[in-house]
């Protein structure tokens, strides 16, 4: 059931001018699960697969958010590889949700995260989920679902690397 409160949910992509209809897909798959959240395009000009650039636009704005605030991080040099999906909270009540390919680590100390997540309940995905569009099929929906109320701890397994 979708809670009606104002959520925000935050994207930063690598998708840059021509890649539109890739965020395009990612808010309609958002609003489907949940039409009251309000989505905030952070930055879609990262230069293509630059971690450390994605990593500093995201520790450069998140604290001006509101808190539980759900911001989606779609920059993956790794696109298509095995690598997990995380999400993660902090203790300042903010919500992460991406790759495990180094830019969580270069945004947080390990003291500042109070739970990560390896996403790995499909009830939560769409399906097909394609290798190479996974901001899409896992982040946007599991985003989605965290904004209506479902709880991190049902998508998956706790996660310490």
């Amino acid at each position: 059931m979708v809670e009606k409160q104002k959520s925000i949910i935050g994207l930063i992509t690598d998708f840059g001018l021509h890649g539109s209809h890739y965020v395009a897909s990612m808010k309609g798959v958002i609003l489907k699960i949940n039409p009251y959240v309000k989505i905030i395009d952070v930055s879609h000009a990262i230069t293509s697969y630059s971690i450390i650039e994605a990593s500093f636009i995201l520790k450069t704005t998140y604290s001006f958010f509101p808190e539980k605030t759900v911001f989606i991080v779609v920059v993956d040099p790794g696109v298509g590889s095995s690598r997990e999906i995380l999400a993660l909270r902090t203790k300042s009540n903010h919500v992460f949700i991406g790759p495990n390919n180094g830019i969580f680590g270069n945004v947080f100390e390990m003291n500042e995260i109070n739970l990560c997540i390896k996403i790995e309940n499909e009830q939560y995905f769409i399906k097909p989920i394609s290798k190479t569009f996974q901001g899409r099929d896992i982040m946007a929906p599991v985003a989605a679902y965290i904004t209506s109320g479902v709880k991190l701890k049902e998508l998956g397994t706790e996660f310490n690397s």
